[in-house]
């Protein structure tokens, strides 16, 4: 984890695990009683022609569900997807622009988000699915999922990937063996698929930038073929507090009604201000000259209310029960410290003071 961060992820275990084991990119593995035989379930062969943009499986309400994920080209009006020896009808579903839109960081303008459940699964079964985004002319390649046996399972935990499009590697840690974060994050994932896991729980940190998201940060962290078949549980980490996160996964009974933090900005304080380690802030020359800050313009009051991530701050929050096992995962990305009024006179916070 870096600076900053702040954040819980909850679990009430239900089972003794086996054994632990410690693993690279600040990863445990908790071994429970993986099974090796399975039955399957496989629909009509597909002709497949294309691999499914940012497809993503999630943990439904319970093991006998699944949730989906995944982006369609702009135009598609009638997505399906083939789970087993069913097809279902799903919706597509505008993407919700960032807060400022710029071209050599958000390349998914127009594209679509599709998010469908699957129920009424049964254990130690595969199935085998196809997606189409255009009515069932045409059928992705080919993906399965295999559910967990009813009373046991084996399931991974993960933190801070953190990828970077670039490749940029930090000398003080966080770096993959062989240098690179997409590989590594690649890595990891065959790791995790080549113990048996049925489930990745997160503590989030999926990507690097914190300036609305990046396109291809999230595409890099979704290369990895294991995410089609494996559901992953993420947190919101305090890079991950924007529209791209919600866009690009479909969480269980999430919580919708929770009271966003104060999150207006008055200048910088070493990465932190009055309400959290907000790392979008104004600069003193931008306060000064009422100049727009990440694409925020001043409000009445003087401040830049950052909307986009005071309203993730209230998303990410969710549980799901996994065989005989709650989780509950829990967004704690933010770091409420009061306001103008209470941090006046407050030395330790000088970006409090009205007169900043």
């Amino acid at each position: 984890m870096k600076k900053g961060k702040n954040r819980i992820v909850k679990g009430l275990l239900c089972f003794a695990t086996l054994s632990t084991l410690m693993m690279g990119q600040n990863t445990v593995l908790t071994k429970g009683f993986a099974q090796d035989n399975y039955n399957e379930i496989i629909g009509e062969k597909r002709l497949s022609s294309f691999s499914v943009d940012s497809l993503t499986l999630q943990p439904g309400k319970t093991t006998a569900s699944l949730n989906l994920n995944w982006y369609a080209p702009a135009g598609s009006t009638d997505a399906k997807i083939q789970f087993g020896d069913k097809v279902y009808d799903v919706t597509a579903q505008a993407l919700t622009a960032p807060t400022e839109i710029k071209s050599d960081k958000y390349t998914d303008a127009g594209k679509l988000v599709c998010k469908t459940t699957i129920d009424d699964l049964k254990p130690d079964t595969k199935y085998t699915y196809y997606i189409s985004n255009d009515g069932g002319n045409t059928w992705s390649n080919e993906y399965s999922y295999t559910t967990p046996s009813n009373d046991q399972f084996t399931f991974g935990f993960t933190s801070d990937p953190q990828i970077k499009e670039n490749s940029e590697t930090n000398s003080n840690g966080w770096n993959p063996s062989d240098g690179t974060n997409q590989t590594g994050w690649a890595t990891m994932m065959e790791t995790l698929e080549k113990q048996g896991v049925d489930l990745i729980v997160s503590a989030g940190d999926q990507v690097e930038d914190q300036s609305w998201g990046k396109s291809s940060e999230y595409e890099a962290f979704f290369a990895p073929e294991e995410m089609t078949s494996i559901p992953y549980a993420p947190a919101v980490g305090n890079h991950d507090r924007h529209y791209m996160f919600a866009d690009h996964f479909n969480l269980p009974n999430q919580m919708d009604s929770l009271t966003e933090v104060m999150t207006t900005f008055r200048g910088q304080n070493s990465g932190t201000s009055q309400s959290h380690g907000n790392y979008i802030q104004a600069t003193a020359n931008e306060i000064a000259n009422e100049a727009v800050s990440n694409g925020v313009s001043v409000n009445d009051e003087g401040q830049y209310d950052f909307t986009e991530r005071r309203e993730m701050e209230t998303q990410g929050n969710y549980y799901y029960l996994y065989n005989n096992v709650l989780f509950v995962t829990l967004n704690t990305s933010a770091y409420p410290g009061g306001n103008d009024y209470e941090n006046a006179d407050n030395a330790s916070v000088p970006s409090a003071t009205k007169d900043n």
